[in-house]
């Protein structure tokens, strides 16, 4: 792809033991998770979906060490997203990977998700070879590796903010120029102007400080013609509202298409709470507190009635400060939705 550049726009080498290293993040999972649900109301207050500058630094730090301290403890390698089940998409999948999920090496969920990303874009898989992909909030680069198997000729290289995951993700896939990935900060994108055929993002632009500053990154790397497809959870209808508000000042970025995909991702959720799941078995290898953190997030499209089907008990402290209000996200009601983006760049 392109060069590395750093804030001021010089170009600069990294090496992947320099992305690795990373000062210990010394604040309990808790506490990060708290931040992250406060960020939601606290963005709420910013204009189209923007935090001020002097929060921005802070925002980027917690997230970097949260993240930090995901990469370094995380063991359940089969859930790096919400998931999405579509009999279609997994049919599709099989044609290329034809042992894909009959080994119980995955539930198959994540995967399914980063397909449909790719999938709705107006280009058949084999026009991608020889494309560049850049997957921005690659986390430990499981989605970006799956990809690069239903993508053999397509270079790919993953960005993260945090450290750790980068580290985490050079060691145990990079290869080479087919597949790799960087840190850095998805406002500032260090790769040269309309250098990058296709830019994809699952669940992570919703919380960046300054959507629309994301947004006009995006357009700046893209070549002319390419696409943006975003993967994301709107936890209520105002995040939706200003991630719409946020577009209007990209003018290069066509967006073609919105689709709510959230019965696909309830289904994948249900799946995976049913006890006997592939997941619900990885499930309890998770800290209990880390456990119900993410059954807030599930009961944001399932309801808490899915979780406890499942035969999960939210913890006396999820009970308190759980911030979601009663049936804000069971099935059928308003709020939280999961939707598909797709823009193009003029």
């Amino acid at each position: 792809m392109s060069a590395w550049r750093d804030a001021e726009g010089r170009k600069v080498a990294m090496s992947v033991s320099d992305v690795g290293r990373s000062a210990s993040p010394g604040k309990s999972f808790w506490e990060h998770n708290e931040y992250f649900r406060q960020l939601a109301t606290a963005l709420a207050s910013g204009a189209a979906g923007t935090t001020p500058n002097g929060d921005r630094a802070k925002v980027k730090e917690r997230t970097r060490n949260y993240y930090d301290s995901a990469a370094v403890s995380t063991r359940v390698q089969s859930f790096w997203n919400l998931g999405y089940s579509s009999a279609d998409a997994l049919r599709e999948i099989q044609d290329h990977i034809p042992e894909f999920g009959r080994h119980n090496e995955t539930d198959g969920l994540s995967e399914q998700l980063y397909f449909a990303t790719v999938k709705q874009m107006p280009l058949k898989l084999d026009e991608l070879a020889e494309m560049s992909l850049l997957d921005v909030g690659c986390g430990l680069g499981e989605g970006l590796n799956f990809l690069s198997r239903m993508l053999p000729g397509t270079r790919m290289v993953g960005l993260d903010l945090s450290p750790n995951a980068v580290g985490s993700a050079n060691a145990r896939l990079a290869r080479g120029s087919a597949l790799s990935f960087v840190c850095g900060d998805a406002e500032s994108i260090p790769f040269d102007d309309a250098g990058i055929d296709v830019v994809i993002s699952v669940e992570s632009a919703q919380f960046y400080p300054d959507n629309r500053r994301f947004l006009q990154e995006v357009a700046r790397t893209l070549k002319p013609g390419g696409y943006f497809s975003q993967a994301d959870l709107y936890i209520d209808d105002e995040g939706w509202e200003r991630t719409l508000s946020a577009r209007k000042g990209v003018d290069q970025l066509e967006w073609i298409r919105d689709k709510d995909i959230s019965p696909e991702v309830r289904t994948a959720l249900t799946a995976r709470l049913m006890p006997g799941s592939h997941f619900h078995r990885k499930f309890g290898d998770v800290p209990q507190i880390a456990r119900a953190s993410l059954i807030r997030h599930f009961d944001l499209l399932c309801g808490q009635s899915v979780a406890e089907a499942a035969g999960e008990r939210p913890t006396k402290i999820f009970r308190r400060r759980r911030s979601v209000r009663a049936g804000a996200g069971s099935p059928g009601s308003t709020g939280a939705s999961y939707r598909l983006s797709l823009a193009q760049r003029t």
